[in-house]
């Protein structure tokens, strides 16, 4: 794995220079972050939605998804 990361990060050294790297781990430390974030979204929609399926009101299931 470290000789990959090390194989990663000079490919992006030499095509993309330092500030290209930087870029790439600022993404890299942003992406789970972000995922963290919509996956608990997600989640705690689903309740709702299961429910409001089951309870066949659609316009509110409708008006969950919205959010």
């Amino acid at each position: 794995m470290s000789v990959m990361m090390l194989t990663g990060n000079y490919m992006f050294i030499s095509m993309l220079g330092e500030e290209g790297l930087a870029a790439f781990a600022i993404a890299c430390y942003l992406f789970p972050v972000v995922f963290s974030i919509s996956n608990a979204v997600a989640q705690s929609a689903q309740p709702i939605i299961s429910f409001n399926y089951g309870a066949h009101l659609l316009h509110r299931v409708s008006r969950a998804l919205r959010i």
